[in-house]
């Protein structure tokens, strides 16, 4: 048995160091913190794939951390800016009532105005005030 080891492996794998701001990708608790929705709501987004609301590098497997560019970020805070005004709307907590496609059609048509976020679509026009 190797003296320096108290008998686990002699030569464990290195871990991956925690990716920081200064490596250009944030952490899925960062990107969680910056869009203040919970880990739980953006994990099934991933899990279940919801287009254009994921990180740019994926996670390789279990323990492994997944990286988010800031275009990434800019995304997931956007569609919490649009499930933060949904929660303020209908009083019920989350997306309830409302599917995550529309989250992602929201992130992905909405446009910037003067109050926050404006969304038209073929049967209303709503704008997001952040």
């Amino acid at each position: 048995m190797n003296p320096g080891t108290r008998g686990g492996n002699p030569n464990p794998r290195p871990r991956r160091p925690t990716p920081t701001r200064q490596d250009g990708f944030f952490t899925t608790w960062e990107v969680v913190e910056a869009s203040g929705l919970s880990y739980r709501m953006v994990d099934y987004w991933i899990r279940t794939k919801v287009p254009n609301l994921g990180p740019s590098v994926p996670a390789g497997g279990s323990g492994t951390v997944r990286l988010w560019t800031a275009e990434d970020c800019e995304r997931i805070v956007k569609a919490g800016t649009f499930v933060h005004a949904w929660e303020s709307v209908t009083h019920r907590p989350g997306i309830q009532g409302v599917s995550v496609e529309v989250v992602a059609r929201f992130v992905d048509e909405a446009v910037p105005c003067r109050e926050g976020w404006f969304w038209q679509t073929e049967h209303f026009n709503l704008t997001v005030k952040v």
